[in-house]
């Protein structure tokens, strides 16, 4: 029984398209410079894990973006939903306990806290708008 993928899946699925290309490429190509955007200072020995850690933002939230965005049915992505719900949950909590306890960059962990939390929203949105 193939059912028709919601709209609001679609809308999560763009918008973390758009987000894991900007972040992705620029991670990828120019690390020091998108990580200073956010207060983290790259050091030169560590450029090659920022490059790596932008691949995997392209690879897994990119391209299962991507293929989630252009799905014609929920069953092919009830799983990257749930994966996606789960794994960004984790993240807001991580990012948020990091930016309160001050560890790391304060604008990178509370920017990215705001941004894993409305990805969750949509994300979250798209699963109850999901066909019963």
């Amino acid at each position: 029984m193939n059912q028709s993928l919601p709209s609001a899946a679609r809308v999560a699925f763009l918008c973390h398209l758009i987000v894991a290309v900007l972040l992705g490429l620029g991670f990828l190509i120019i690390p020091a410079t998108v990580g200073s955007w956010f207060d983290y200072s790259i050091a030169t020995d560590i450029e090659p894990i920022i490059r790596c850690f932008g691949a995997m933002i392209l690879g897994f939230g990119g391209l299962t973006s991507y293929y989630g965005y252009r799905a014609q049915s929920w069953e092919r992505v009830a799983y990257i939903v749930h994966g996606e719900i789960t794994y960004l949950a984790i993240q807001t909590v991580v990012l948020l306990v990091s930016a309160i306890a001050g560890v790391g960059p304060a604008l990178g962990n509370w920017v990215f806290t705001i941004l894993s939390a409305i990805l969750f929203i949509l994300f979250g949105l798209a699963f109850l708008a999901r066909p019963k």
